[in-house]
C-alpha cells in the first residue's frame, strides 16, 4: 500500500526497487497483465482512501499529487520496458480523474531516471506565496478555459486557495470555464448576495418549493423509486415553469440591494 502521512514518510528510492505489492504474471513472458496492474492500483486507492477516513484525515494537493507520482512509477517499474505513456494510461484508468496529466507524469519519471528521490514540491518550501484576487482575474480573463489546479501551480499557491478566491470573486469555475464571464455575454448582472438565503435562489424558492408540493402526496419504498420519480417531475416542466422562476428574479433582488447583501428572513 501507498504510504502518504507524515508517520510514515515515503521511500521513494525503496519502492523502485522493490514495490510494495507482488504483481502476479499472467502473461507468457513473465510480465504483469494489464488487468493485475490496473487491479493493483485500483485496490491501492481504494485503501487509501478508507484510510484517510478511518483517520478523517484529508490529503492536501501537494501529497495528493507525490502519492499520484508514486503510484506512476510504480506502474512504470511493474511493466519494466513500457513507455511512459502508458503507465499514464494506466494510471488514467485506475484513478479517473484524480490521475496526474500526462506531462506531470513524464516530468515525475524524468526526475526519478536522473535520481532526484525528493517527493517535495521545492516551491512549497518556506511560507505561502502572496497574491491578489486581481492577479487570479487577470489569469481568468486571459487563460478561462485553465483548471483550478493550473491557476495555483501559475501563483504558487494551493487549489484550495484559489478556489476560496473564486468563491469570493463570486465566480463559479466549472469545467475550466468561468460561468460569471458566460453570464456577462447574456447580459446579467451578478448582484453579492448572502451565502444562503431561499426566498432569493431559484433553485430553493421556485423549483424546490413546488416539487415539495408535489411531494406530499407521495411514498417511496426505495432509492430507485424515488430518483425515477424526481426524473419524471423535472421532465414534465416545460420551459416556461423554469422561465417563470428567473424572471421573478427583480422583485427578489430588491430585497438583497435594501439589505446590502446581508442576510435575511
Amino acid at each position: 500500500m501507498l504510504k502518504c502521512d507524515d508517520d510514515n514518510p515515503l521511500s521513494i528510492e525503496a519502492l523502485v526497487r522493490s514495490p510494495s505489492l507482488p504483481i502476479h504474471s499472467t502473461s507468457n513472458h513473465g510480465a504483469p497483465s494489464l488487468w493485475s496492474v490496473v487491479m493493483r492500483l485500483q485496490n491501492e486507492i481504494k485503501t487509501l482512501k478508507m484510510d484517510m477516513k478511518h483517520l478523517q484525515l484529508q490529503l492536501n494537493d501537494e501529497k495528493q499529487e507525490r502519492c499520484l507520482a508514486i503510484a506512476a512509477l510504480q506502474t512504470q517499474h511493474f511493466l519494466k520496458d513500457a513507455k511512459e505513456i502508458e503507465a499514464h494510461r494506466l494510471l488514467v484508468e485506475a484513478y479517473n480523474e484524480a490521475a496526474l496529466s500526462e506531462r506531470t507524469c513524464r516530468e515525475w519519471f524524468q526526475k526519478f531516471k536522473n535520481g532526484d528521490f525528493d517527493a517535495e514540491d521545492k516551491y512549497c518550501s518556506g511560507r505561502p506565496n502572496i497574491y491578489e484576487d486581481a492577479e487570479l482575474e487577470e489569469l481568468l480573463e486571459e487563460y478561462s478555459s485553465q483548471t483550478q489546479k493550473e491557476f495555483a501551480l501559475t501563483l504558487r499557491v494551493t487549489q484550495q486557495t484559489v478556489s476560496h478566491s473564486l468563491k469570493s470573486l463570486g465566480i463559479i469555475h466549472k469545467q475550466g470555464f468561468p460561468v460569471k464571464n458566460y453570464l456577462k455575454t447574456l447580459d446579467w448582472e451578478v448582484l453579492p448576495h448572502p451565502p444562503y438565503s431561499t426566498d432569493i435562489a431559484p433553485s430553493d424558492d421556485h423549483l424546490f418549493w413546488s416539487m415539495a408540493h408535489a411531494l406530499l402526496e407521495q411514498r417511496f419504498t426505495s432509492y430507485e423509486d424515488t430518483k425515477n420519480w424526481v426524473d419524471s417531475w423535472i421532465v414534465s416542466k416545460d420551459k416556461e415553469f423554469f422561465k417563470f422562476g428567473i424572471r421573478t428574479q427583480p422583485e427578489k433582488w430588491k430585497k438583497v440591494v435594501a439589505s446590502d447583501g446581508r442576510h435575511f428572513d
